[in-house]
């Protein structure tokens, strides 16, 4: 699934929401993207659940660096 413009930290967020089972209604879910990304991981989970009998812990994402401001590169 191709996530567009949300961001990896956004990413982790709804992963650890979903790794932790948080019920959608208490994800404060922000728009149509995010809510794609929501249901499609628990459907997979869902599924896999089904199958092995365990709901699965999904891997964060990697950070992108040009997300996190360069607090350091600043002169004093």
């Amino acid at each position: 699934m191709s996530v567009g413009i949300m961001t990896s930290r956004r990413q982790n967020e709804i992963i650890y929401m979903v790794n932790c089972r948080v019920p959608k209604e208490e994800a404060e879910l922000k728009n149509d993207e995010e809510n794609e990304f929501y249901d499609s991981l628990v459907k997979e989970a869902t599924e896999m659940e089904e199958k092995y009998g365990k709901w699965p812990v999904f891997e964060m994402s990697e950070q992108n660096w040009e997300e996190i401001p360069d607090i350091y590169n600043e002169e004093l």
